[in-house]
């Protein structure tokens, strides 16, 4: 069973209610999103496998449709609205935002720059023909590399293939022999409060600390301390910072 520890928003002070009311809303789009696509599939006689297997042309031609745009652009406005009432862990981490940061802008620029030098370069001007197209489809999108170094323990030094970077592969800890007698303790497959995910940061701590001391040789206990260390600042970072953890699996 696969684990990811991913750090949740934070509501902004006093504006929980309108933070309800902005996940409600993207909930009901979603709804109506999976209602509208099922109808689709059903009128052009789409074969069963394209219900599953993404990305496919049926599902490509559906977001062409006029109702998946309409959707879309709701998805998009209630997004938006419930990022005013939040802290994203983007946020926190002070992450720039392409389209909303000139630093990023720039980033991009010379991101597109490089891949349409390399080796994927026709694959990359098929997809964006220009740097405009490549702007346009990365809108929005975080750039961790710019990152502020003084906030760089908030990025997961071992992350899943589909978490974002600031999320933490928490399965990592079920190869630490020396950690299975406190499984029950540190409960590392449920979710966290800003408050436990500092304890549970601590007490990795501690254990790391002690085992350290103890002095066993080898590559392997080496990489064992070496992950252990780093969930442990991962949680306490993240935990002072005020962000809950959602346990993924």
């Amino acid at each position: 069973m696969g684990l990811d520890w991913c750090v949740e928003d934070k509501a902004v002070l006093g504006a929980e209610d309108k933070l309800k009311w902005a996940d409600a809303q993207i909930e009901k789009v979603n709804e109506e999103f999976e209602i509208a696509w099922v109808s689709y599939r059903e009128l052009v006689d789409a074969p069963k496998v394209s219900a599953s297997v993404y990305p496919n042309e049926d599902w490509r031609n559906f977001l062409e449709s006029a109702d998946a745009k309409d959707l879309e652009s709701r998805r998009v406005q209630w997004t938006e609205e419930r990022l005013k009432h939040v802290t994203t862990p983007q946020q926190t981490l002070g992450a720039p935002r392409v389209g909303f940061c000139e630093k990023a802008d720039a980033f991009l620029a010379e991101s597109y720059s490089k891949l349409c030098e390399g080796d994927d370069s026709q694959a990359v001007l098929e997809e964006f023909p220009s740097l405009g197209d490549y702007q346009k489809g990365m809108h929005g999108k975080y750039i961790y590399e710019l990152i502020p170094e003084e906030n760089r323990d908030g990025l997961g030094a071992v992350t899943g293939i589909f978490a974002g970077g600031e999320s933490f592969r928490g399965k990592s800890l079920n190869y630490v022999p020396w950690l299975e007698g406190y499984q029950d303790e540190l409960a590392w497959y449920c979710n966290k409060t800003p408050d436990e995910l500092v304890s549970m940061g601590r007490l990795l701590q501690e254990l790391h600390d002690a085992r350290a001391e103890e002095g066993h040789p080898g590559e392997a206990e080496a990489a064992d301390l070496r992950v252990v260390k780093q969930a442990s600042t991962w949680c306490i970072f993240w935990g002072t910072k005020g962000h809950s953890m959602y346990a993924w699996y």
